[in-house]
């Protein structure tokens, strides 16, 4: 399953008997989702910005991507 909505991602968990990785922080206020940690984590995760080039990018858009290529 493919989503990018934090919260159909939890219901499909929750109503299901499925597995799934997911970021801790997701879950950290989820009493009825049981969460084990991963035996090897990695270090660290990455995460990718990704826009199109083809589309406008309102100021706001902008400040914002320049403020996570400082971090």
């Amino acid at each position: 399953m493919q989503s990018n909505n934090l919260s159909s991602i939890l219901e499909t968990i929750r109503d299901s008997k499925f597995l799934s990785l997911i970021s801790q922080s997701a879950i950290q206020y989820q009493d009825n989702i049981i969460a084990k940690s991963l035996p090897n984590p990695p270090a660290s995760c990455y995460i990718s910005l990704i826009y199109r080039s083809d589309r406008y990018m309102t100021p706001l858009i902008q400040h914002f991507v320049s403020l996570v290529y400082k971090v």
